[in-house]
């Protein structure tokens, strides 16, 4: 019911303040006039985020992150925890704040770059947003606190890449944001490899080709994998792949941006990148059987989707077309999301709010 409710304000709250544009780069697009906008846009998504209580694994009461705030405080980094979400909780935790505020605080970051990176990057900020929701990136901030902050912050550095004239100042502030991200969590990394094949300009047959010859490496791509995996993690790897329906929602994703590649490239002249990304993601979980923690892999390049599900939609000029895909993309987005809302242990399921003993639970140490 919280959900429900937050999603569908912000919807309403979109369409009355979205603002359609008339551009070279984004013709009829609907975006955000400003970050102000953006954020004022996603604050009921934001408020039952901030003010959620024992919902998500690291945000649990008595938990492991609880116990690495208090110990935070002593100086100990016993999780052995990247350097800038250690450093972000000692403050916390070395002033005595509950920890709930610290959640509240972590959750309006994670919120605070998504708004900017969607007034930033988005062409369609209802599309936007429901990628954002409905493929879980929202409940990010919930059960992932290192990863959530370090998407927020490659989602505005994705942002940048497609919507900004390219220039050196604007390559070395993305690859600063990726750098940055890192510094939260290390899974970030994989941003940095991803980034540079993104920057390529492959014509639609090149493209084809490039996909084409990947699926078939894909043996041999999984037997380099597992050897760094192996190196990486020693003998406590385990080779464990993602669900069906992962690689299956990539690889339509990926289909549909090859069928209409041209088209999305007359939208803007930067938008090979996301095609580049959706590429990228779909190759990559091909072969989450040689990852390490593939989840969290998909976790942080699903991100890229908030982007790309606009450009395809914007891009199909005939009604009957765009019918159809948005459709096609409702129900792909609906199966993902009850498959992992309804999933046994489910967090997202299991909501509490803090308003419901509001002066004891702010208060907890």
């Amino acid at each position: 019911m919280y959900y429900a409710i937050s999603i569908a304000l912000t919807l309403i709250l979109c369409k009355k303040f979205s603002t359609t544009y008339s551009m070279l780069d984004y013709p009829e697009a609907r975006r955000f006039k400003n970050f102000r906008t953006a954020f004022f846009v996603l604050l009921p998504l934001t408020f039952v985020a901030a003010t959620r209580w024992n919902v998500g694994v690291d945000s649990l009461y008595y938990g492991s992150y609880w116990t690495a705030y208090q110990e935070a405080a002593k100086n100990n980094n016993y999780r052995e925890f990247e350097l800038l979400f250690f450093w972000f909780m000692q403050i916390f935790s070395s002033l005595k704040v509950p920890y709930f505020w610290f959640l509240f605080v972590h959750s309006l970051i994670f919120m605070a770059c998504v708004s900017y990176a969607l007034y930033k990057g988005s062409i369609w900020t209802a599309w936007s947003i429901l990628t954002f929701f409905m493929l879980f990136v929202y409940f990010d901030c919930y059960s992932s606190l290192r990863q959530s902050i370090a998407e927020g912050i490659c989602l505005i550095a994705w942002a940048k890449m497609g919507a900004d004239k390219k220039s050196l100042k604007k390559e070395i502030q993305i690859l600063s944001l990726f750098l940055l991200s890192t510094l939260f969590h290390s899974i970030a990394l994989i941003n940095i490899p991803i980034y540079f094949i993104c920057k390529m300009r492959l014509p639609k047959n090149n493209y084809v080709l490039f996909l084409i010859f990947a699926i078939l490496l894909t043996p041999a791509i999984q037997v380099v994998m597992k050897s760094i995996m192996v190196l990486i993690a020693g003998s406590s790897y385990e080779f464990k792949g993602l669900a069906l329906i992962n690689t299956i929602m990539t690889g339509v994703i990926c289909f549909i941006c090859w069928l209409f590649y041209d088209q999305i490239l007359n939208l803007n002249r930067n938008a090979h990148v996301y095609l580049n990304y959706a590429a990228c993601i779909f190759i990559l979980i091909l072969n989450s059987g040689a990852m390490f923690l593939p989840f969290r892999v998909f976790d942080m390049l699903k991100i890229g989707y908030v982007f790309i599900i606009p450009y395809i939609l914007r891009s199909m000029s005939k009604r009957w077309n765009k019918v159809c895909m948005t459709s096609l993309f409702a129900i792909i987005f609906g199966a993902w999301f009850i498959n992992a809302f309804f999933l046994q242990n489910s967090f997202a399921s299991q909501y509490q709010s803090a308003l419901e003993d509001w002066s004891t639970i702010t208060n907890l140490p």
